[in-house]
């Protein structure tokens, strides 16, 4: 792996790929330039020919052409590896493979044949939906979603028409075969005889009874995406993976993604990063909607830092990504109960996924309460226990009830933007989504609130914020502050027992 990267490194020049992305200019024996990760005025971004590294003596950065482009574009150090190693010409083995070279070569072969394959299909999704009659009730679909024609071609927006095998007859036109197809996750095989659809005579009838006359092209194979709105999904660098499929009219599901392919596992990408990730930056913070219109409308109107999860679920896969670009995460996710369950879990896998320091904190100290109790108490002084703190900032945008992002963010965008530069931190969301549906007034809702929210309390470090969302808990469910704090103390007791408490960041 060594000499691997030192030959890639022997033919990839630092100033040249720096310079694709910083404006840079000769200084002496360097060049200096712009630092690409802070903002500054006068440059203090340093590029060095001769040892082939770089420093930035504001931020104090610094690396070789791997560590710039891992940290510029947030990728893996194994997607960074095999980036350069195609811009060098150099042929990547992967580390501990247990494959032999040949085998991987054909793998990589058959990775660049995929890509081909869903560039050609794009083309013909996109020229359909600009060109096509059949496309028009997509067209004015898209145009009712609010969605404007530079969207349109900015995010290569296409339509699959109804039909069985357009785009497979195209495709089998342009050179590939159905196997190709059908493991790009573009076709499906026939299954003569099955309900799903038989052939008859030169038409191919469907379980709907719909069906096409004409002697097909495409014999073994039919189109995986049919009447539906489609929406390429890229990785980070630009290159297309995968499609969504949205349904006109009644079809089902209503969406549908491209299956798992050699490029594409849902789970592992994020919808409209590669077109989020300077604004990521930019910001400083990563909004996350639920869906591919919400993406394309939020960059539409200038929330140039959103992207959308794939299947409503938010991963520890996606979390790995984000924090190459930000520590603050923003969930937009849709106000209704799948939304919610969405949000709980994007929450937990950011807590699971975001890197942790370990802190000192003070102990509680337990004396007041017991000399509230009439004992006396002493306590050793200076103690201490550990935490850990995750190293981030999660919060939440609290939608209206009943409305999606796009149509918030059509309807005002002001306030959406508002809502967005100041969204709702962890800790009040919590008070908000733990309480919904008690009765505050009764005494089991009292208790049941008190019970859901006393550990999360209890996981802040700073005890200001924590005896501030002590009084905020006393204030909502009218009991006094030294009663809850009572019961904090056993909370926090139970917590110790494993001598580390997992506690939240919040800023």
């Amino acid at each position: 792996m060594t000499s691997l990267i030192e030959t890639i490194k022997a033919k990839i020049d630092v100033v040249e790929e720096i310079g694709l992305v910083v404006a840079l200019s000769k200084s002496g024996k360097s060049y200096k330039g712009l630092c690409p990760f802070h903002n500054e005025r006068t440059p203090s971004f340093h590029v060095f020919a001769e040892s082939q590294t770089w420093r930035c003596f504001g931020c104090n950065e610094g690396g070789d052409v791997f560590t710039f482009v891992e940290k510029q574009q947030g990728l893996e150090f194994r997607d960074v590896l095999f980036y350069l190693a195609e811009k060098a010409g150099v042929s990547v083995e992967e580390r501990g493979s247990q494959r032999d070279p040949e085998e991987e070569r054909e793998i990589s072969a058959a990775r660049e044949r995929l890509r081909k394959l869903n560039e050609d299909a794009l083309l013909w999704f996109h020229q359909v939906l600009l060109r096509s009659r059949d496309a028009a009730d997509a067209r004015a679909y898209l145009q009712s979603r609010g969605i404007t024609s530079e969207s349109v071609i900015a995010f290569s927006l296409g339509y699959a028409p109804d039909q069985w095998d357009g785009l497979s007859r195209y495709l089998l036109g342009r050179g590939y075969t159905e196997r190709e197809m059908v493991s790009g996750g573009l076709a499906r095989e026939r299954d003569m005889g099955r309900a799903t659809g038989v052939f008859q005579g030169g038409r191919d009838v469907g379980a709907d009874g719909a069906s096409e006359e004409g002697k097909s092209d495409a014999r073994g194979v039919y189109d995986y995406f049919r009447n539906r709105i489609i929406f390429p999904i890229r990785d980070i660098r630009g290159r297309v993976i995968g499609f969504g499929g949205r349904a006109m009219g009644d079809g089902q599901p209503k969406y549908l993604n491209s299956p798992q392919t050699l490029l594409f596992e849902k789970n592992n990408v994020l919808y409209a990063l590669d077109r989020a990730r300077d604004g990521i930056k930019l910001a400083q913070q990563v909004v996350i909607v639920e869906g591919y219109v919400d993406a394309v409308i939020a960059h539409q109107y200038g929330t140039k830092q959103t992207v959308a999860c794939i299947g409503s679920a938010i991963t520890e896969k996606h979390i790995q990504q984000i924090k190459k670009l930000t520590k603050q995460v923003t969930l937009a996710l849709d106000p209704d109960v799948a939304g919610e369950v969405a949000t709980e879990r994007g929450i937990q896998e950011a807590l699971k996924a975001f890197d942790r320091t370990i802190v000192p904190v003070p102990m509680v100290a337990e004396s007041a309460v017991a000399a509230s109790k009439g004992r006396k108490r002493r306590e050793p002084r200076g103690m201490i226990r550990l935490e850990e703190q995750v190293d981030a900032e999660i919060n939440v945008v609290q939608l209206p009830p009943g409305e999606d992002p796009d149509e918030f963010i059509r309807r005002d965008f002001q306030t959406w933007s508002d809502a967005v530069a100041h969204p709702l931190p962890l800790m009040d969301y919590y008070f908000v989504a733990k309480t919904a549906g008690l009765d505050l007034k009764a005494p089991y809702g009292k208790a049941e609130a008190a019970k859901r929210l006393l550990p999360v309390i209890g996981a802040i470090s700073d005890r200001i914020k924590r005896d501030a969302y002590i009084q905020k808990l006393s204030t909502m469910i009218s009991i006094d502050e030294r009663s809850l704090n009572e019961e904090l103390q056993r909370v926090l007791r139970g917590q110790r027992t494993t001598g580390v408490t997992a506690a939240f960041t919040d800023r």
